[in-house]
C-alpha cells in the first residue's frame, strides 16, 4: 500500500467516524435497511459498444448542491451519476448519496474511500449501484474481500489502479471494472499510462477513465483510448449529445 499523507489523514478520521456509526447502528440493522432499497442498476456488467457517460459530483465548500447537480446530469442524458467527497473530511457523503439516489432514476456510484465491509453495506443502503475500491488503501486480501462483499450486495466494484503493480495485484480475480488514468503534474490526461495499463487488462474487465473529462477535446482524446466509461465534470452537462457523437 502507498498512501499519500493527506489521504492517510482523511482515512484515519474516517475510521474514527466509522467506529461511531458502528456503535450506533449494528451491521444487522444496516443490512436490513440495505435490503429495503430498490434493486441496483447494472453498471459496467454487460458487454456493449456504447461508452458509459457518468456525471461526477465533487464536494466543494461553496455552491455545493448535489441533488440539483444530479438532476441536471440526469436531464442532460448521462447514464449514471457518481459522487466523490473525500478531498477533505466531510461527514454528509452518505446522506448526500441517499438523496441523489432518490432524486434520479439512473444508477449512482460511490467514489469515496472504502476500507471496511460496513461501508459497502452503507453504500447499498444509500441506494447506490456501484462503488470504487482503491488498491493503494488496501492489502490484497482486503481488496478481494471487499470486492466480494460489493458483489454480494448486488453492486459493481470498480477497482481504481494507479500503476502497473496495483493492476497486476487485482488481475487474478478479474474485477468487472478497472479504473485508470489520472492527470499529469501539468494537469493533462496521462494518456501514456492508460495505453500501457490497458494492454494488460483482460476482456472480462471494463475500463473506466479515472480522471473526469473537462472538455470536448479531452473527450476526443478519451475516445482514442477505447475505454468503456468516462466521468465528466458539471461544465459538460450541456454537451452530453456532443459526447455521444464523439464516442459513437
Amino acid at each position: 500500500m502507498n498512501i499519500l499523507p493527506q489521504v492517510e489523514d482523511i482515512v484515519a478520521q474516517k475510521r474514527s467516524r466509522l467506529a461511531e456509526r458502528k456503535a450506533r447502528i449494528p451491521m444487522t440493522a444496516l443490512r436490513a435497511l440495505a435490503g429495503m432499497q430498490r434493486r441496483s442498476e447494472p453498471v459496467l456488467t454487460t458487454i456493449t459498444d456504447t461508452v458509459m457517460i457518468i456525471g461526477q459530483i465533487c464536494h466543494t465548500p461553496r455552491g455545493y448542491d448535489p441533488v440539483k447537480t444530479a438532476i441536471d446530469f440526469w436531464q442532460a442524458g448521462v447514464d449514471a451519476v457518481a459522487m466523490f467527497t473525500d478531498d477533505e473530511v466531510y461527514e454528509g457523503s452518505s446522506n448526500d448519496l441517499t438523496l441523489i439516489s432518490l432524486a434520479i432514476p439512473i444508477p449512482t456510484l460511490n467514489l469515496n474511500y472504502v476500507f471496511d465491509e460496513y461501508q459497502v453495506v452503507e453504500t447499498r443502503t444509500a441506494g447506490a449501484s456501484a462503488l470504487t475500491l482503491y488498491p493503494g488503501l488496501l492489502d490484497k486480501v482486503a481488496l478481494r474481500e471487499l470486492t466480494s462483499a460489493t458483489q454480494r450486495n448486488r453492486m459493481t466494484a470498480i477497482i481504481d489502479v494507479g500503476n502497473a503493480d496495483e493492476l497486476h495485484e487485482v488481475l487474478d480475480f478479474c474485477p468487472p471494472a478497472i479504473a485508470m488514468g489520472k492527470r499529469t503534474a501539468s494537469g493533462e490526461l496521462d494518456v501514456r499510462s492508460v495505453e500501457y495499463l490497458r494492454s494488460f487488462v483482460p476482456a472480462c474487465s471494463r475500463i473506466v477513465l479515472s480522471a473526469p473529462l473537462r472538455s470536448l477535446e479531452e473527450a476526443r482524446i478519451a475516445a482514442r483510448l477505447h475505454v468503456n466509461a468516462v466521468y465528466i465534470e458539471p461544465n459538460l452537462t450541456h454537451s452530453v449529445d456532443a459526447l455521444r457523437e464523439i464516442f459513437a
